[in-house]
């Protein structure tokens, strides 16, 4: 008897900023060929637990997970304290990734709505709720200086 494949559920699409705003992804010219080359974070599936519930996520280059979705944006927020932008900017209450944060701003200016910080144990999330589709949740983890940025580029 041949065995059985179900598809338990979908995860939720990742909204176009996600990729615009956190893979970013652009393409620029190589001087030398005259091809284009692209370069982007390397991006992955993961599974997030939050409050001891497993989300669908995707890792993107070596300090940020996301995911998307109000049920994983409500437990971040309860199982975290409220931190600021300017705060994470400094490095409290963790030193996160400078470039990271940068991008996780790009993903809020393209998707626009209200964006919110908070701190976790090991590392901290930024929730951005746009006004029309579901929150984006980047948790940003605690930065360790031995780890190297996997960004690619292909040609």
């Amino acid at each position: 008897m041949p065995g059985r494949v179900e598809k338990l559920r979908d995860s939720p699409q990742l909204p176009p900023g996600v990729v615009d705003g956190l893979l970013d992804l652009h393409a620029a010219i190589d001087v030398d060929s005259g091809h284009f080359i692209c370069h982007y974070y390397g991006a992955r599936p993961q599974i997030l637990r939050i409050n001891g519930t497993e989300y669908p996520g995707l890792g993107v280059g070596d300090w940020m997970s996301v995911v998307v979705g109000e049920e994983p944006a409500r437990a971040v927020e309860e199982s975290g304290e409220e931190a600021t932008l300017e705060g994470l900017t400094r490095g409290e209450p963790v030193n996160v990734d400078r470039a990271s944060l940068t991008l996780v701003f790009n993903l809020y200016r393209h998707e626009g709505g209200t964006i919110k910080a908070v701190a976790l144990e090991g590392a901290a999330a930024v929730i951005v709720k746009p006004e029309r589709r579901p929150p984006i949740t980047v948790i940003l983890w605690e930065k360790k200086p031995e780890r190297e940025n996997r960004s690619l580029l292909t040609v």
